[in-house]
């Protein structure tokens, strides 16, 4: 999840005021309804989207957009009354400050640390799994957004949202000796970093920005921290922006998400060797505004899907592309949730995508049918989510300020 929407403007005015960190039991008990296969979808719902919303941020050097259309999609299939199962108590929290709202969270190749990006401290944060404390906080600069570790582990890369937008490597190897510290700042072209990848033969990472419209794919050699390539996705929409980026397991292609983008242009498919973008993907959304967000990618032993979370006003969607065609296969409808965009998470063999939806349970979907198969009402605030390497916890972000370590063994399946 990255600080974006109608609450992201909400929380820039006012966390300076006192915030209440009381976990509460989930009380939105509805699951997702199923769109179904892309081409069959029928639904007739009118969108009467009145979304007039324009960026507020009047400074000409920085892009901190953080504006969600407003669209009031009221469609029947929203909520199908899943059974989420009992809120149980066996969780562990790391209670979090006044200030502490993630943007998103990186866990170690061995599962001992958290790292989590926080907005307001502009800081990462250390977590100790085994006991659910703080290590340290590491000084980033203003506007952390994503988190994303190197292949081998050693360092986290961050990108910020400033202007121009900056991509931060910190040394997060513990036989270091400058473990825990900020190795190099890199400036990009463009304003506003809000997300990034790392390819998966661990030379390069693509680092994006959002302004100008839709913003810049950068590579960076990570060898020498310079950008190698930039490439220059054209969008419409409502000021679309550069979002996230996720990789086949291959390496073999790339995509990188646009919110509030609109049509053929809501997911950008791009290759590294040679640098090329491909033409623009419809995730045929059944509303308008709002739009792509955080990805994953899932490779079974049939296929290889790509996994999109999306949100509008009050409605949150994932969509789900097969990257053999690079064509929608199914689409679920979250139901109505908070201003945000969901996070999301897989388990280590890609056999379960968790989504952190904000005003609804963690929920699981296998990734194999796929279908809507698991669910887990905490609290009502999810933001983000990463799940262990070692399969037994999923440690979740919250708007209030904690961050949960639940035993995945504790999902519910849904009746």
């Amino acid at each position: 999840m990255r600080i974006r929407g109608w609450l992201g403007m909400v929380l820039l005015s006012g966390l300076g005021a006192c915030m209440d960190f009381q976990l509460s039991a989930e009380d939105k008990q509805g699951g997702p309804g199923t769109l179904g296969e892309a081409d069959a979808d029928t639904d007739s719902d009118t969108d009467s989207d009145t979304d007039s919303d324009t960026d507020t941020d009047t400074d000409t050097d920085t892009d901190t957009d953080t504006d969600t259309d407003t669209d009031t999609d009221s469609d029947a299939d929203a909520d199908t009354g899943a059974d989420t199962g009992p809120v149980s108590a066996s969780v562990d929290t790391l209670t979090g400050s006044v200030n502490a709202v993630y943007a998103d969270l990186a866990i170690s190749l061995d599962g001992t640390r958290v790292y989590a990006t926080r907005v307001f401290e502009d800081d990462l944060l250390v977590v100790d799994t085994a006991s659910m404390t703080a290590l340290t906080t590491i000084p980033l600069g203003g506007g952390p957004e994503a988190v994303r570790l190197t292949v081998d582990g050693s360092k986290a890369l961050v990108a910020l949202n400033e202007s121009p937008g900056q991509l931060v490597v910190v040394d997060v190897d513990p036989a270091s000796a400058t473990v825990h510290t900020v190795l190099s700042t890199l400036t990009l072209s463009g304003n506003g970093s809000l997300g990034l990848g790392v390819h998966p033969d661990g030379d390069v990472a693509v680092a994006i920005t959002q302004n100008p419209d839709a913003g810049l794919v950068q590579l960076v050699d990570l060898a020498t921290n310079s950008v190698s390539t930039t490439l220059a996705p054209t969008a419409s929409g409502t000021a679309p922006h550069l979002y996230d980026v996720a990789f086949l397991p291959d390496g073999s292609k790339g995509y990188v998400s646009v919110f509030q983008s609109t049509g053929s242009t809501n997911v950008f498919p791009f290759a590294i060797d040679p640098a090329a973008l491909s033409p623009g993907l419809d995730l045929a959304l059944p509303y308008e505004g709002g739009g792509p967000g955080m990805m994953v990618v899932a490779e079974t032993a049939t296929d290889t899907t790509l996994w999109v979370t999306n949100n509008s006003w009050g409605t949150d969607g994932l969509t789900v592309v097969d990257t053999s065609t690079d064509a929608v296969s199914m689409a679920f409808d979250l139901g109505g949730g908070g201003g945000s965009i969901p996070g999301i998470c897989m388990r280590p063999d890609h056999s379960m995508v968790l989504v952190a939806a904000e005003g609804r349970p963690l929920m699981g979907f296998d990734t194999g049918t796929p279908a809507y198969t698991h669910s887990r009402a905490e609290v009502s605030d999810h933001t983000d989510c990463i799940v262990s390497p070692l399969d037994d916890f999923v440690y979740i972000a919250t708007r209030s300020g904690d961050i949960l370590r639940v035993d995945l063994l504790n999902l519910a399946a849904v009746e």
